[in-house]
């Protein structure tokens, strides 16, 4: 039980760190062709990806997450490496629903004003926020991997 448990929640990682990176990519390259309606058919396809597999990957990686320490006996918060993983992966989720997807949502609107100077602008935060959830969430994965201070 405990090596399927842990080849969903490897699985979920994969798709979960995939999609957030690919969603950084496919903004940046929608910006490069300076077309407002390209930029916000990609912010709808990423939003979509986002619904589809960003957000029920998390409750997996969430859930497998809390099973495995279980099984395996760990404290959630005792165990020092586990507690540092599930504040990063908080602290992701966090800036992804009360930065992130809000900015989004902006940004559609403003890519397709003329001129588009708010979307500068607004495009600047997102991606702040955006590579600070993804490097909070590679750092978790990084003690999930090397399980440091055990």
């Amino acid at each position: 039980m405990y090596n399927l448990i842990r080849l969903l929640h490897v699985a979920a990682t994969v798709l979960f760190l995939g999609n957030i990176v690919a969603g950084v990519y496919w903004k940046l390259r929608a910006d490069r062709t300076g077309d407002g309606n390209i930029i916000a058919s990609t912010l709808d396809t990423i939003a979509r990806s986002e619904r589809v597999m960003t957000l029920p990957s998390a409750a997996v990686l969430f859930l497998t997450g809390i099973g495995l320490a279980r099984l395996a006996g760990l404290s959630l918060l005792g165990t020092p490496w586990l507690a540092a993983s599930i504040g990063l992966f908080a602290m992701s989720g966090l800036v992804f629903a009360l930065i992130v997807t809000p900015l989004q949502r902006r940004l559609r609107a403003a890519a397709l004003e003329a001129g588009r100077p708010e979307y500068q602008r607004l495009s600047w935060w997102w991606e702040v926020a955006g590579w600070t959830s993804i490097a909070s969430s590679v750092a978790a994965l990084v003690l999930m991997v090397l399980k440091p201070w055990t």
